[in-house]
Order: C-alpha cells, then structure tokens, then sequence
C-alpha cells in the first residue's frame, strides 16, 4: 500500500544550514484554512456592507418621495385657500333679494413639485425676512422668488411685476436664487402696502413653472 505524502514548509537561515521555523502538515493545513475563513468572512462583510447602501438609497428616495407627496398636498390645499380668497373678493353678496353676481375669475395656474420651501419667516419694521431652504436631496435648487401683499381688494408685489389678477405674471423678473443648501433673504414692503393685511409667496423655477405658493395673514408673522 502506498503512503501518503506529506509536506512541510521549512523557513532557514540565509546560509541554508540551519533551519529558522518548521511548519509541520497539521499547522499548514491549520494556516490554509483560517486563511479560507478570513476570505470568506470579507466576501461576507463586503455583501452585508453592499445591501446596507443599497437599502439606505431605497430609505432616501422613499423618504423623497413622500415628503414631494407631502409637499404637493401643502399645495393644493393652498391653492384651494388662494381660490377661495379670489371668489370671496369678486363675490357680492346678496342684498334686498337681488341676485349675487360673480366676476370672471382668472384661471388658477398649474403648480408643479416644489423644489423649496420658505422658513424662517419673520417681520422686521418695513422688510420681511425668510430662509430659502433646498427639499431637494442631493441637488442643487434655483428659481425666482415674488411676495404679493394685500389689503382687501388691493395688492402689490416685490419685486414690482406686471400681474395676472394677483399672480405675477413674468417670473423671470422675481428675487432669482440658486441654493444646495439654504439662502436668507429680504422682502421689502411696497410703500403703498404699509397696512397690508397678508402675503402670499410665489416661487417659479427657471423654465418659468410655477412650484410654490405660500399664503400668511399678518397675524401669522412672528416680529424681530
């Protein structure tokens, strides 16, 4: 019967005449196979560590997804308010059984996903302060900024803008911004507006899409 060879892995002097270290079979085998673990345990850290990104992208954009959805609504439900305020000034209310007569309303714009929301916003004595704040995950956010201040039937906007109704109506000649993060900025009352009532902001992107409306009573305003 044949015998089975066996290796060892002798580590020698640079002379060659006396042996330094001697790996016997059991060892070497022993060395192979933690070496075979260590492999298999970085394949595994390496997969865990792959999916954790991958479910961390998936997190991210979910997250975006709803907050646009949230955003959206936030929207609609103020364009609604921005409707009901225009139908209550062009209304006149019955008096002495006549009828009530409703003015032609101008159509209310389309508003696309917002790209920023406005924070921070406070009064101070003939200006408004306010943060621009990027929504957009890892993009950068620019567009034009109007405020548009009432007072019953009257209004005025800032910058100043030809306006369709109440809604500036050329969006390239707003207060223009491009932020990753975040911008302060200034809006000065019109003077003619000094007892204005409430405001509403308008944001539009660069290809003139309206993105933001933004309506606050007076009352609503904290002071500085």
């Amino acid at each position: 019967m044949k015998r089975a060879e066996q290796y060892h892995v002798m580590i020698v002097s640079s002379t060659g005449d006396k042996p330094v270290f001697n790996i016997g079979p059991g060892l070497l085998k022993l060395i192979i196979f933690i070496f075979i673990l260590v492999i298999i345990a970085l394949a595994v850290l390496a997969y865990l560590v792959s999916d954790a990104y991958r479910v961390e992208h998936e997190l991210r954009k979910r997250i975006e997804a709803q907050i646009s959805e949230i955003r959206a609504l936030n929207l609609e439900i103020a364009r609604k308010d921005e409707e009901i305020i225009l139908l209550k000034k062009h209304v006149a209310p019955a008096i002495g059984g006549q009828k009530i007569i409703i003015k032609e309303i101008t159509k209310a714009p389309k508003i696309y996903p917002p790209v920023v929301d406005l924070k921070d916003i406070s009064l101070v004595d003939d200006k408004i302060d306010l943060k621009v704040v990027n929504i957009k995950v890892l993009k950068v956010a620019s567009g034009y900024l109007f405020a548009v201040f009432h007072k019953g039937n009257l209004y005025a906007s800032y910058p100043p803008v030809d306006m369709d109704g109440s809604i500036p109506s050329i969006p390239d000649k707003g207060i223009a911004f491009t932020i990753r993060n975040y911008k302060q900025m200034e809006i000065h009352i019109p003077p003619k507006m000094s007892r204005w009532d409430r405001v509403t902001f308008y944001v539009f992107d660069f290809s003139g899409k309206l993105r933001l409306v933004k309506p606050m009573p007076r009352e609503k305003f904290s002071s500085r």
